[in-house]
């Protein structure tokens, strides 16, 4: 029996679960999560979907969006299900601690990093998105995947490949979005949601991020940040900034793309994107974190200045290294 089936054996036997995912979630997590909920609401089961943060606002159009609470059930649940997400803390302290499952953990993931740390481990580092594993969850059931389903998990997959551009696009996850789109889902209007739909203040504050671009001497990493005084100046929010990075990364010397984010309580956390073979899941595991070779994350504890000359320098002597081993060109 391959964990695919194992998971579904557990699944089928029993009653009360709880899915989760990681803090500041984004479409992937969000898309997987109530795809899953869906389908095990749909057995018959007794299901909740409880995060530490809110739904975005960019996702709240995505069906059973309203189901998210972060507010774990008073009674005992037997199964937690916990998706995209490579540790149990990634969840958030106060619910990794509080979401005590009676049986077993479950673990669905696709991120190199991740631990495993459920008593079942579905990590398959080669998909596309969690979503993409949801999608061949429900099909191994054999439960039809239907178009509120479908929604959920087209959404997961186009924004972590970043509309089908990234280097996690495969010929599979191709096909996963044409069956979904065979659900009769509208792709345009999924991408207006995701994309076109953002209010001014997000803007305002993608002005102030962009105006503290720096690149380093080589023109081959770039960085910018943002600061809690921009999202008090622009009324805006952490989860405003998702795929700010994206403009750094577009810039036509740049290797490595880092995204400075100071959080309330001093700390920061930073995103690491590649345009090559460097694999930035490499540093952001140097300080506490993980994720995938060419898109990685961590948090450190120190202000934003100083996280910024500590992870610049040591990104500088990792592409030193990297490039005198003949993997990337001068």
């Amino acid at each position: 029996m391959d964990v695919l089936e194992e998971i579904l054996h557990v699944i089928d036997n029993h009653n009360r679960f709880i899915i989760s995912t990681h803090i500041n979630p984004d479409g992937d997590a969000i898309g997987a999560q109530l795809g899953l909920y869906s389908f095990v609401q749909d057995l018959g089961k007794q299901v909740w979907v409880v995060n530490t943060d809110p739904v975005p606002a960019v996702y709240t159009f995505l069906p059973f969006a309203d189901v998210i609470s972060s507010k774990p059930p008073p009674d005992p649940f037997e199964i937690l299900i916990v998706v995209d997400a490579g540790s149990l803390t990634r969840i958030g302290d106060g619910l990794s601690k509080a979401l005590l499952p009676q049986k077993a953990i479950i673990n669905i993931d696709h991120h190199l990093t991740n631990d495993r740390f459920g008593q079942y481990n579905w990590v398959d580092p080669k998909a596309s998105a969690s979503s993409e594993l949801i999608y061949k969850l429900i099909k191994r059931h054999g439960l039809n995947i239907g178009q509120k389903r479908a929604i959920c998990l087209y959404t997961g997959i186009m924004t972590d490949t970043g509309s089908f551009r990234f280097s996690n696009t495969t010929p599979a996850a191709h096909r996963i979005a044409a069956d979904l789109i065979a659900e009769g889902i509208s792709v345009d209007e999924i991408f207006r949601f995701v994309y076109e739909s953002l209010p001014e203040s997000r803007i305002k504050l993608l002005g102030l991020v962009l105006s503290t671009l720096q690149i380093s001497l080589d023109g081959k990493t770039a960085w910018i940040r943002v600061t809690q005084n921009m999202y008090a100046d622009t009324g805006t929010t952490k989860e405003d900034t998702e795929n700010f990075i994206d403009y750094v990364k577009s810039i036509d010397t740049v290797e490595i793309a880092l995204f400075f984010v100071e959080l309330k309580d001093g700390k920061t956390k930073v995103s690491f994107r590649s345009k090559n073979e460097f694999d930035v899941s490499k540093i952001a595991a140097n300080f506490g974190g993980g994720g995938h070779q060419r898109a990685a994350g961590c948090t450190i504890e120190a202000s934003v200045d100083e996280t910024e000359k500590i992870v610049a320098a040591n990104i500088q002597r990792e592409l030193a290294s990297f490039m005198r081993s003949g993997a990337l060109k001068e």
